[in-house]
């Protein structure tokens, strides 16, 4: 008979009396255990990785204990469906889902940009995400877009259910598909009004004909690519996951296994896919056991709603097709049938009412082979009746089901065109599932979802409470549940469903793994339950993940963006005016008043440099609190205007290096944290510097005190620089070392003078500076490590001599050194000397030395480039951060604040749409259309950093 949507109570057992090996107590927290929805407790234990004892922190008083803060504690979350196996696959795919590609222009841009970053000349452009429903053009994206990406690359970009791709004409030609190559079973290459392939792949068996082309990682890349997501999991409270479909890779179990061998700690069952043509092996008894194991055999019977494959009774509107059916009844027996052999489950992917009704009928009737959990999961199950939900309740089968109201959520746009008026009130409905089906279990299908950061169970459970879409848009509220029903479903329910036992409840005798949140989930409004976010989690008693206090920095400020964005033409107009009014060096009056003029009126303690022509304006906050700093340089750079704009500068002075920009950015946040004063909560010190371009402006205001103008140092400083060749919008930083120093060694080879006719006669220096140009040339290469970057060059070369038949008495070199720390700079700085002049020496010359010290190196520091990344992701979605590998051998004067203050510089694209030159050049051209997202960065991070006080 059916599983009962009834679950046991844990039995609470007394204290042992035997002394155990490791033993942990707990209290002072809101413990849900996830046994039903209402059980609670302040305490636990755990022995040996597993819960030993439950209860009220009062009933063990005087044993010494980890206290939790009061937080809410849930048991260690299950995502029930998931591809970890498929994301280690396809770990080079760059993330194309919405809401940071929402066009086609925008996945096209994104899979340039990952183009950018291939060296291999056999490697694919791919990508993995897109949503073509929330695309403005109406349409796929097809082989007329991608070759746009490459033309010699073949490129493939999985569509958001990866059930469809679209592919360039390097792909299809690579796979040999043509306009007579038949479509795949159950699969179609989809074709233009000329018939011939346009590139779109719908269904798996198209997608195979040319992914299986694709260059497959090494075996350690995959392994990593598994440790990587295991942490990233930790980090979602979640400990254990069903991999529904994990033949993605090859030999999966040794794969995960290897991977736990190296770090990973999620509990993982494999789920590899039937394919009848290449039947599975017999499994063994160590096959089924362990932390990796075989869970099951999924079929997949149907595609997906949002792409209209799935398998339908009814036509989809203003259609007659009804879907796909991918397998014959026959395979899906057989399937259960190796299932029912090797004492594993069948997973059936059924979507659309006619799938799921052929599930039923297949199995209701027969003898269930497993005991405790279903024999048979049907995963997803959209469109679910009450008839139909009590004939699986009733059957004969066990059934369970893994479904999402994530779908909901981000792909609304899809089903809002796929589904039948008379379905909806049919689709997800988790409210009747929950009330019918015990071993039921929501979970996240990344990354077949139309959205990043789909596993964040804090999305899902806010869509399961407020049945709403992304947009908004209501989604049968009626089959809304509460909280602690949806926490259920990644949990004790969730645990009904797994064959990985001992998961899902705090309970005597379950796994010692839980998840500590940052608020209580069961208070916080219910339009928040997303920004909830997991603090630490403990896997079997020890902890795995615990979050930095930066990351812990207060949600976004609601309306940053949104008003930046209200007040771009007014930062675009007042960018302009800086352009064209530009000034070079430190003295720069007609720059700074037009600071002043705009900081007028504003509310802020305003003060002036005395030897240069900087500005300081300080913004106190209603509430007590540190103070953060941000900055933006001033100054531009003696070159020669030639970009054609109608606010081109005439003057032989040029931003060519986009500080125009970073000053209009700063006084964009500046009017969004006046605007916020009242709520406040420290603050914030606005550094407008001149003399960057040389001059060293940073350590000049360092000294006139700048650090001790608000009466207090900062705890953080801040600064963006943009960069008219990296793609507009896209944000770029590193931990560590961001940018080299900046350093000049001045040389002045001395010899004696002579006729041109008599070299003999002389000692001729300039065939010696030869030499010495050659030493310095392969200095580093050869008295450095492999591993200490550095870039030596002679920049400048002169002689005494003026005429030509004259030889020098002396020349004159001057060499840029560029290092990436201080102890190579030191190296550098007493060996480089020291070799010149015994060569010089060795040719009867002197060498005069003279090292003069620019910009130190700019050096982020690590925590907080952490809350950086954290803050940016969350504002502008991960796909458009970008962690930096190597840092930049380029110098920035904001290194003599980062060596005073901790803090992080973020590179920010400008690049327009017909490209640009590189910065300095006289033809370098900014999208000032990145100004709003400048001036949003900006405030955020202050805003958020003076939360963490």
């Amino acid at each position: 008979m059916a599983a009962e949507t009834e679950t046991e109570t844990p039995t609470v057992t007394p204290q042992p009396t035997a002394t155990p090996t490791h033993s942990q107590l707990f209290t002072n927290a809101r413990v849900f255990t996830g046994t039903d929805e209402t059980d609670v407790a302040s305490a636990f234990r755990i022995v040996d990785g597993r819960f030993d004892w439950v209860g009220e922190a009062s009933a063990i008083a005087g044993e010494p204990a980890v206290d939790l803060g009061g937080r809410t504690v849930l048991p260690g979350l299950i995502d029930s469906h998931t591809h970890p196996a498929l994301m280690a696959a396809t770990a080079v795919a760059a993330e194309c889902f919405p809401p940071s590609v929402v066009s086609i222009d925008g996945l096209v841009e994104r899979l340039r940009e990952h183009q950018a970053t291939l060296t291999a000349p056999s490697a694919w452009v791919l990508g993995r995400g897109f949503d073509d429903t929330k695309f403005p053009e109406g349409r796929m994206p097809t082989t007329a877009d991608l070759d746009a990406v490459s033309a010699e690359r073949p490129v493939l970009v999985w569509r958001c259910d990866a059930h469809s791709a679209v592919c360039n004409t390097a792909a299809l030609r690579l796979a040999g598909i043509t306009a007579a190559t038949p479509d795949p079973a159950g699969a179609r290459f989809e074709r233009g009004p000329d018939g011939e392939p346009n590139g779109v792949l719908t269904e798996i068996a198209a997608v195979e004909a040319v992914a299986r082309f694709i260059p497959v990682p090494e075996r350690d890349e995959q392994v990593a690519s598994l440790v990587a997501i295991g942490e990233e999991l930790a980090s979602r409270g979640i400990v254990a996951v069903c991999d529904l479909l994990s033949n993605r890779l090859h030999d999966p179990l040794d794969a995960f296994r290897a991977a736990a061998a190296k770090g990973l700690r999620t509990r993982v069952a494999l789920y590899p896919g039937w394919d009848p043509s290449a039947p599975l092996a017999e499994l063994t008894p160590d096959d089924r056991e362990g932390r990796i194991r075989i869970g099951g055999v999924k079929v997949v019977l149907d595609g997906a709603y949002s792409n209209r494959t799935a398998w339908v009774a009814e036509p989809y509107p203003e259609s007659c097709d009804h879907g796909l059916r991918l397998v014959e009844d026959d395979d899906v027996l057989a399937a259960g049938a190796w299932a029912r052999r090797n004492g594993v489950q069948l997973a059936v992917h059924a979507m659309g009412d006619r799938a799921l009704d052929r599930v039923a009928s297949l199995f209701e009737d027969q003898e269930p082979w497993l005991d405790g959990i279903p024999s048979v999961r049907i995963e997803h199950a959209t469109i679910i009746s009450e008839e139909y939900a009590e004939r699986l309740r009733s059957a004969r089968m066990t059934f369970g089901i893994a479904t999402h109201t994530v779908f909901f959520f981000a792909e609304y746009d899809g089903y809002e065109l796929a589904l039948r008026a008379e379905q909806v009130p049919d689709a997800y409905p988790i409210a009747r599932l929950f009330r019918t089906i015990g071993p039921l279990a929501l979970s996240s299908d990344r990354p077949a979802t139309a959205w990043s950061g789909a596993d964040d169970v804090m999305l899902s459970v806010e869509a399961a409470v407020r049945r709403q879409a992304y947009n908004g848009a209501d989604f049968v509220p009626e089959e809304a549940i509460s909280v602690a029903q949806a926490l259920l479903l990644y949990t004790g329910r969730a645990g009904l469903l797994s064959p990985l036992e001992s998961v899902g409840r705090i309970a005597t005798g379950y796994d010692g793994s839980f998840a500590v949140l940052d608020r209580d989930v069961f208070s916080v409004p219910a339009d928040e339950i997303a920004t909830v976010r997991v603090a630490e989690t403990w896997i079997r008693g020890e902890q795995v993940y615990r979050r930095s206090p930066q990351d812990e920095g207060g949600p976004l400020m609601t309306g940053f963006q949104e008003d930046a964005t209200a007040m771009r033409d007014e930062l675009v107009a007042v960018r302009r005016e800086l352009h064209q009014a530009v000034e070079i060096g430190l003295d720069l009056p007609v720059t700074q008043g037009i600071i002043l003029r705009e900081l007028e009126g504003l509310g802020l303690e305003v003060t002036t440099g005395t030897g240069l022509s900087s500005v300081v304006a300080v913004l106190r906050g209603g509430a007590p609190g540190p103070t953060v700093l941000l900055r933006a340089d001033m100054d531009g750079l003696p070159v020669t205007e030639a970009t054609g704009l109608p606010f081109a500068s005439t003057s032989g002075a040029m931003h060519a290096c986009g500080h125009d920009l970073h000053m209009a950015g700063l006084l964009g946040a500046v009017r969004l944290l006046v605007a916020r004063r009242a709520d406040l909560a420290g603050t914030v010190v606005f550094m407008f510097q001149p003399g960057e371009e040389g001059q060293a402006g940073a350590r000049l205001m360092l000294d006139e005190g700048l650090l001790d103008i608000a009466g207090e140092r900062p705890v953080a400083a801040y600064a963006l620089h943009v960069d008219c060749s990296t793609p507009r919008g896209q944000l770029v930083t590193r931990e560590g070392a961001m940018m080299a120093s900046a350093n000049v060694l001045q040389l002045t080879l001395r010899g004696t003078g002579g006729h041109a006719a008599f070299p003999h006669l002389a000692v001729d220096p300039v065939p010696v500076a030869a030499h010495l140009i050659l030493a310095v040339q392969t200095f580093a290469a050869r008295r450095l490590p492999a591993t200490d970057q550095a870039v030596i060059s002679i920049t400048r070369l002169s002689s005494d001599s003026e005429a030509s038949n004259v030889l020098a008495s002396a020349v004159s070199l001057e060499a840029n050194i560029r290092t990436l720390s201080k102890a190579t700079l030191e190296t550098v700085r007493e060996q480089l000397p020291e070799l010149l002049t015994a060569i010089a020496e060795a040719h009867g010359c002197t060498l005069e030395s003279t090292f003069i010290a620019s910009y130190p190196v700019t050096v982020n520091d690590p925590e907080e480039t952490r809350f950086v990344l954290s803050t940016l992701d969350a504002l502008v979605g991960p796909d458009r951060v970008i962690r930096q590998e190597v840092p930049s051998m380029a110098s920035e004067d904001f290194a003599y604040i980062l060596d005073e203050v901790p803090g992080t510089l973020v590179f920010v694209g400008a690049a327009p749409d017909e490209g640009s030159v590189a910065l300095h050049s006289e033809r370098a051209v900014f999208d000032d259309g990145v100004l709003d997202l400048q001036a949003a960065v900006l405030a955020e991070l202050a805003w958020r950093r003076l939360q963490l006080a």
